[in-house]
């Protein structure tokens, strides 16, 4: 370990240290003392902008290149009072010289001490003595700390009333996480009653702390109009700040709105950069996979500047085939992915199209529940597209499709009925699916 930690850099803490508009990174809000970070003179109000020849972007990066590292040393650059400087640190074991600050009454080395117990290998012992030191480190003060205790809580049955409890410590204390995940339970009657307007207040005071998430909760309750009134304009802002912060989702819930033109004039490029950095992922969470399906249709379609297609087709395969390492898991966009791209196979829109792979991946999507899928495959069986054409086979998936919500499925399923083209003669069922089709919005069978 750095033996340091630190937070984001909110508009209150730009204001206060007067930080110019192009500094970023980390503020550091603790120093351990006798370790690295205080032999090399860090200070807490020192913005750490990089670590090791790597720019700081939001605090998150800080846990994976201060805490959990190797034994080489660390060169680390900071902003202070106008100047920036550079410090080498060297890193120390950090059990021995955490319990040791830990007994000596130092909160966060007692919370530092507790995470660093806790990981995925811990025994039983570890995660006891992991919750107590938690404990007493919300005790002495920690914010972090009483956030995670509260997290670590919720893995022990009968403790809601504690959990809470401690998640409200840690949000009074300015813990911008440990308000989100107050919120969260207020949001989802988690051992309370339910109450959206609370859940969202308490999302503003965390956004309003830095937590990206608490930001992206913002202004998807401003979107929906849940807990408050409908705002699009706070919406897009609160995803503006928790895109900055690191929250991927933000990124791509705002590229929505800008391509949609919520706020002003659609501003597709800007929708696209969102997009972007939705599916890039950043230091706090993993890719959004909406943010990448979005990001390839926008290549696709040129949409926001030229179209790509080897470029859309580069993402929906590494969204189909394995999601992208550490993706947030969403298997509908995986499924939503392989549509998308077995179309343009089908289409002849991808470079080297192949109808025969844009039939197989029409029906794996059809098979994961997708409804764009199974038209496609329907149609690719219905044509002869990539194989054989199999009118019922083409039935099946326009069947499939129908269930899955698409009316043209339902609409082309209801003329094989009726003039019994792959399947038997129905035309009472015909004409429900007619009905079916029209109220899904499919206008040709309204007629």
């Amino acid at each position: 370990m750095l033996g340091v930690d630190a937070g984001p850099i909110t508009p209150v803490v730009r204001a206060r240290l007067t930080l110019p508009t192009d500094v970023t990174g980390a503020v550091v809000t603790h120093v351990l003392s006798g370790g690295p970070a205080a032999d090399a003179g860090l200070r807490v109000d020192d913005v750490i902008v990089a670590v090791d020849g790597a720019p700081v972007s939001t605090d998150c990066a800080i846990v994976d290149m201060a805490w959990g590292r190797d034994c080489e040393d660390a060169l680390v650059v900071v902003w202070r009072a106008g100047q920036s400087r550079t410090v080498v640190l060297r890193p120390v074991n950090p059990l021995p010289l955490l319990a040791e600050r830990c007994d000596a009454g130092d909160a966060e080395a007692c919370f530092r001490q507790a995470w660093q117990l806790r990981s995925a290998r811990a025994t039983e012992a570890d995660r006891a003595t992991s919750l107590a030191l938690y404990e007493r480190s919300c005790r002495g003060g920690s914010a972090q700390g009483c956030a995670y205790y509260g997290l670590a809580l919720g893995d022990t049955p009968g403790r809601a009333d504690q959990q809470r409890a401690a998640f409200e410590r840690a949000c009074a204390l300015h813990d911008g996480p440990g308000c989100s995940h107050l919120a969260y339970l207020y949001a989802g009657g988690d051992g309370v009653a339910r109450d959206h307007a609370k859940a969202t207040s308490l999302y503003e005071q965390s956004c309003r702390l830095g937590d990206p998430v608490g930001c992206y909760n913002v202004g998807l309750n401003y979107e929906s109009g849940r807990g408050v009134a409908r705002d699009l304009a706070r919406a897009v802002a609160a995803y503006d700040a928790g895109c900055q912060g690191g929250s991927p989702m933000a990124c791509t819930n705002l590229g929505g709105l800008l391509q949609d033109g919520a706020v002003g004039a659609p501003d597709p490029a800007r929708a696209v950069a969102s997009w972007a950095l939705g599916c890039a992922g950043s230091a706090c969470q993993g890719a959004n996979l909406l943010g990448c399906v979005n990001l390839a249709r926008a290549h696709r379609d040129g949409i926001g500047g030229p179209a790509d297609p080897a470029r859309a087709v580069e993402l929906f395969t590494a969204v189909c085939e394995n999601g992208l390492d550490n993706a947030v898991p969403a298997a509908s966009q995986q499924v939503k992915a392989c549509a998308l791209l077995g179309g343009m196979h089908l289409a002849g829109t991808a470079p080297s199209s192949s109808a025969a792979r844009g039939r197989a991946l029409s029906e794996q999507a059809c098979d994961g529940g997708d409804d764009f899928g199974c038209f496609n495959a329907a149609t690719a069986h219905a044509a002869g597209l990539g194989g054989p054409v199999d009118e019922g086979r083409a039935a099946v998936y326009f069947d499939n499709g129908c269930t899955a919500g698409d009316g043209e499925s339902c609409y082309e399923l209801s003329v094989r009925l009726n003039d019994g083209r792959g399947v038997p003669r129905d035309a009472a069922r015909a004409r429900t699916l007619r009905a079916q089709a029209c109220a899904a919005g499919f206008s040709k069978a309204c007629g």
